[in-house]
């Protein structure tokens, strides 16, 4: 019986939404006026919470989440508007690892942190801008986590980086003993391009439900 909350092993499917935004920026020298917007995208997968103590676990993760990036740019040529829409969607498998402190009393509380490694798998690019108020043809294409091959001259944009490296910070509570909910904030140290400033950065809030094995 002592053992048992040193050994205690838990299952944890967890589903939930994410907000994102980056780092990115590509017309900072020539837009007079910019604004980020929140990418909404979702993320769905499955832990497993191994009690170190009765205060303390690892929970390693597997899921698949999705990040990006939507901005507005907007510039004045010969007093005219000229605004860009560029965004970003990007499909990942992530794989945190993080380090669980549990307290309260008939209601647990929790906050998790630990470092997380996402490997890219694919994702989309568009475009749209307007000119005097007229639109122009939007671009529509995919991320592709390769190289850019020789001579290519379409849309498709071209990672350099399939892996990225970063951290995630959260907290959240168990309700009835049978369903956290929670919310975290992730950051990327490592960019999708090697000559432009990517970062990922998302919130999550998620659901998950405690299924015990022992």
């Amino acid at each position: 019986m002592l053992l048992s909350p040193l050994f205690a092993q838990t299952i944890l499917p967890r589903a939930g939404v994410t907000l994102s935004t980056s780092s990115y920026e590509p017309y900072a020298d020539f837009a007079e006026k910019s604004e980020k917007e929140l990418l909404t995208g979702f993320t769905v997968g499955v832990g497993y919470d191994f009690f170190i103590s009765d205060r303390f676990s690892l929970q390693p993760e597997v899921n698949f989440i999705q990040k990006g990036s939507k901005r507005n740019d907007i510039a004045y040529p010969d007093s005219y508007e000229y605004k860009l829409v560029t965004g970003y969607k990007l499909n990942y498998l992530e794989i945190p690892v993080l380090v669980k402190a549990k307290f309260g009393g008939v209601t647990k509380f929790y906050v998790t942190a630990g470092p997380t490694v996402s490997v890219g798998l694919s994702g989309t690019y568009s475009l749209k801008s307007t000119f005097a108020g007229l639109p122009e043809e939007p671009i529509s294409s995919k991320v592709k986590f390769s190289k850019r091959p020789e001579n290519y001259d379409g849309y498709d944009q071209f990672a350099d980086n399939r892996i990225e490296a970063g951290v995630q910070v959260g907290g959240g509570v168990l309700l009835f003993g049978k369903v956290n909910v929670e919310a975290r904030y992730g950051h990327s140290f490592t960019g999708l391009f090697d000559d432009t400033d990517f970062k990922n950065r998302v919130i999550q809030f998620s659901a998950s439900m405690p299924i015990n094995l022992f």
